[in-house]
């Protein structure tokens, strides 16, 4: 009984504890919030002043189940018509799990090209990679996890770098917009999909 008991301690405090250890001497610790229903997480990072790319997060809980998060995701040829400031999102190539999708973004006075390689990894994982357009740099990932009985967790990583000059302030600001209406537009799709009702209450952004 005792021995039993001693295992448990281990399980709880022990454990835990060498994991930390562990990621901070690796250099890899970093703790996310996670943000609550009705709130959405926005993170910007940059590397030093002046330099490229910028780092953008955000998570997000959506009222939806996984599934329908990913074939809102994956409705590429539709996407145009739901996510704002997107003029154009057609699959202009495919093989096996790998995708060839050609986006146009225009925001303002500034549009934004991709040609980006997708890798679909179901049924909570989408990875892309620039291959062509007028930006540098524009690499990521959409990530769903199933979150509380029938929702989902979505959270988008993202490195960009415009191949055009841009100041990196207006660059900042745009993405920092114009990211969240996106993912918050893909939970509008979602829920409206799943046959719910959107929460009336504006979704908070934690910074």
């Amino acid at each position: 009984m005792r021995g039993h008991v001693f295992q448990n301690i281990l399980k709880v405090f022990l454990i835990p504890l060498m994991a930390i250890f562990i990621c901070q001497r690796e250099g890899q610790a970093s703790y996310i919030t996670i943000p609550k229903e009705g709130q959405m997480l926005v993170e910007a990072e940059a590397p030093e002043e002046g330099k490229w790319p910028l780092h953008v997060r955000i998570i997000l809980p959506v009222e939806a189940k996984p599934a329908v998060v990913w074939k809102v995701l994956t409705d590429y040829e539709h996407m145009a018509e739901f996510v704002p400031h997107m003029k154009k999102c057609r699959v202009i190539g495919r093989q096996g799990d790998t995708i060839t999708v050609e986006e146009v973004f225009k925001h303002f006075l500034v549009s934004m090209e991709l040609l980006l390689s997708v890798k679909e990894s179901p049924p909570n994982r989408i990875d892309f990679r620039l291959v062509g357009g007028n930006m540098k740099v524009y690499d990521g990932r959409w990530s769903i996890e199933p979150h509380n009985p029938v929702g989902t967790l979505l959270t988008l990583e993202v490195a960009v770098q415009p191949g055009f000059y841009a100041p990196r302030g207006i660059v900042s600001w745009i993405l920092k917009k114009s990211l969240p209406e996106g993912v918050l537009s893909i939970r509008e799709k979602a829920v409206k999909d799943s046959g719910k009702t959107l929460p009336s209450e504006e979704v908070e952004i934690i910074p």
